[in-house]
């Protein structure tokens, strides 16, 4: 009788599934949710990723922790613009995620990014696609990875919105984004010439993407700026 009941228990939980952990991960224990952060000076530390979160970034201030695992191994960090002005949303999120926390060892840095922006289509059914590109940024080799960034429309206004992920050894990282978008001169002007390569070419689909030395962007720039910020484990 014990035989069977152990072999309906070992049915039961293969047919429930899980998470396929990658050869060679080290994989979290539990720990008490007290044990997940050090906090230091106002900066968190996620203990199991050795990533240190600062109370500010340039203009951003940290307001959220949020633990969505009891061993640490999946967590986030939310940071907001002090000065958004009242109703408006300028917001990060940054997520760090331990690789046995996903079903397939193949997972890397552009399916995660991917995955993340058919979310945001999802969210938001109107959202428009801007471009797509990867982070070069030389200054600081930690925040180079992909990201997506689509124009959507909140309460009536136009707003930015994007994912950036990475894989940093048995982790992986993502920053979600919502900004208030400001067109600037540089932006009319390459609305312009897409216009007028659209009028050349019979009026097909064409888009010009507009980015900096360090492969960002243009208007996005804060995006990688808080990232530059946080201390990343080496």
């Amino acid at each position: 009788m014990r035989l069977l009941l152990v072999s309906a228990l070992l049915f039961l939980l293969s047919a429930c599934g899980g998470s396929t952990v990658e050869p060679g991960a080290v994989v979290p224990t539990i720990m008490p949710d007290t044990a997940v952060w050090l906090t230091a000076e106002g900066n968190q530390t996620h203990r199991l990723s050795g990533i240190m979160f600062p109370a500010r970034i340039k203009g951003y201030i940290r307001v959220n922790t949020k633990n969505f695992s009891s061993d640490g191994s999946d967590v986030g960090i939310v940071y907001k613009k002090a000065s958004a002005g009242r109703g408006l949303v300028n917001e990060i999120t940054l997520y760090a995620t331990h690789v046995s926390k996903f079903s397939s060892g193949t997972l890397n840095a552009k399916l995660y990014a991917d995955d993340a922006a058919r979310s945001i289509q999802t969210r938001w059914k109107k959202a428009k696609y801007l471009q797509s590109g990867d982070l070069l940024a030389k200054a600081n080799p930690f925040v180079e990875g992909p990201y997506h960034l689509f124009e959507v429309k909140l309460r009536g206004k136009t707003y930015r919105s994007g994912v950036w992920t990475k894989r940093h050894g048995d982790w992986f990282l993502k920053a979600r984004f919502t900004y208030i978008y400001e067109e600037t001169e540089t932006d009319k002007v390459m609305s312009t010439l897409s216009k007028a390569l659209q009028n050349e070419m019979g009026g097909k689909g064409v888009k010009i993407q507009a980015t900096n030395k360090d492969g960002v962007a243009l208007g996005m720039e804060h995006v990688v700026n808080l990232l530059t910020g946080v201390h990343w484990s080496e």
